[in-house]
């Protein structure tokens, strides 16, 4: 099993890769979707008084000044049996829409729903090809990213993997040495600004809580492995001596997982 140091190291490596192979890949889809966009406005000007929000898959024409939109046009797409995604088509979505009475802008907002949508049906193959072209141009090489991913991801999966066997390995011999395992704790800040160490808690029992944990230590792991009889240093309040003082309580029978969940959850590596 290769040291701490060098997992550790590789471990930085592959994070690396990684985060920058999803940054080509995000780069790849916002120059992608911009594309996409420009195959849109190609084919849809708007008309005078008219205004047209793009995006990758649909257009929204408003009268210039409004926030409603008149007519909404999608690019359908779909996955083909080469689990490719593919643009199939052109369809039309609006918002219902009631007038009180009868007047002119009702003819000519129809109208402008009927140029945008002839549009639509005259030019529906050619943008259709268009933009599936844009998504063929880049597939192979957002397939590589993602084959590049997978094998990255799979390996610092496997690295973390060694670095948590590495360090449950050295947890489990602190513990069972004389000293045990000294905890630190946390520092933290009062309201106030000052300062303050933080211990963690261990559920030894379902119905038992140790606060404030200073140390702990492994006395004997039972045959079976699954629970072990422990030595916990705490501060109590000490009565006589009016003071908090390090105290040592021994604790049998404590399962295993309980133990590996508190160094775990604790980051006690």
């Amino acid at each position: 099993m290769q040291n701490l140091d060098t997992l550790l190291s590789r471990y930085d490596f592959l994070e690396s890769l990684i985060q920058t192979a999803e940054q080509n890949r995000n780069d790849i889809y916002t120059a992608q979707r911009q594309r996409l966009a420009k195959v849109l406005e190609k084919f849809f000007t708007p008309e005078e008084g008219d205004t047209i929000k793009y995006s990758h898959s649909s257009i929204q024409v408003y009268p210039t000044g409004s926030d409603d939109s008149f007519i909404n046009i999608y690019v359908n797409d779909s996955w083909n049996d080469d689990e490719e995604k593919e643009y199939t088509g052109l369809y039309v979505s609006n918002y219902s829409f009631r007038t009180d009475d009868m007047s002119e802008w009702i003819v000519e907002r129809f109208e402008k729903q009927a140029h945008y949508a002839r549009i639509a049906v005259d030019f529906q193959d050619d943008i259709v090809a268009e933009m599936n072209q844009v998504l063929s141009e880049n597939r192979e090489l957002l397939l590589n990213i993602y084959s590049d991913l997978s094998e990255m991801k799979k390996e610092i999966k496997q690295t973390t993997e060694q670095i948590d066997a590495i360090r449950k390995e050295a947890r489990m011999n602190a513990l069972m040495s004389d000293e045990g395992l000294e905890i630190e704790g946390v520092e933290k800040e009062r309201w106030n600004g000052e300062t303050y160490r933080e211990f963690p808690d261990l559920q030894v029992k379902f119905d038992w809580i140790l606060r404030s944990i200073r140390g702990l230590r492994i006395d004997k792991v039972s045959a079976s492995g699954k629970s072990a009889d422990i030595t916990v240093k705490m501060k109590r309040w000490d009565y006589i001596k009016q003071a908090e003082v390090l105290t040592d309580e021994k604790i049998e029978r404590v399962r295993m997982d309980k133990i590996d969940q508190f160094l775990r959850f604790n980051q006690l590596a």
